[in-house]
């Protein structure tokens, strides 16, 4: 228990956790409405996220 209050002030941590959550949401939210899509719509909507989350990978420091 110690340890999840102490990761829960990590302010990497949180800012991590929140990144990763919005990428799923992303997913979810592209997997739940694809199938009102056409193909080719649904390719480029997956491209953008992956290049969005890219960007926030980098801008955030994740990646260095």
């Amino acid at each position: 228990m110690r340890e999840m209050i102490r990761l829960l002030f990590n302010k990497r941590f949180r800012k991590t956790f929140f990144m990763f959550m919005g990428f799923f949401m992303q997913f979810w939210w592209l997997g739940k409405t694809k199938k009102f899509l056409h193909t080719e719509k649904v390719t480029q909507k997956y491209k953008a996220v992956y290049t969005s989350q890219a960007k926030k990978f980098v801008i955030n420091g994740v990646v260095k």
